[in-house]
């Protein structure tokens, strides 16, 4: 790596991705704190923008973040998820997701090929 790609590397924040199911309020709460901070180059990702017997109101104008919601293809009448998100030209250098859904598994093989660091992000209750 030359000199300069390591001072660049070095200037710039780190890309950062966290994924997760939906846009819960303690979420979205916690990763306002993180990019109020600044020192992220935070983008986030949702599956859903909600999810069933869930009641509160998602309004993403309130998001200090980036954020993307992760597409959903049907054929038949079964949901697929694909992150295509990770085969853009930006492969995040930290990407911590859930591990509840298939799509996180592929995500994270993705992920790692390309070059990303993984972590996975223990369920609430997880032992």
């Amino acid at each position: 790596m030359s000199l300069e790609r390591r001072r660049l590397k070095k200037e710039r924040k780190p890309y950062v991705v966290y994924w997760n199911n939906i846009p819960a309020p303690y979420i979205v709460e916690r990763l306002n704190a993180v990019a109020k901070r600044g020192i992220l180059d935070l983008e986030v990702w949702f599956n859903d923008r909600t999810a069933p017997g869930r009641s509160w109101e998602v309004v993403e104008s309130s998001w200090k973040f980036q954020y993307n919601y992760i597409p959903c293809f049907k054929i038949a009448s079964c949901r697929f998820r694909f992150p295509l998100l990770l085969l853009k030209q930006d492969i995040p250098d930290i990407l911590v997701s859930t591990y509840a859904e298939p799509v996180f598994l592929v995500g994270w093989t993705i992920a790692r090929i390309r070059g990303s660091v993984s972590f996975p992000q223990p369920r609430t209750g997880a032992m």
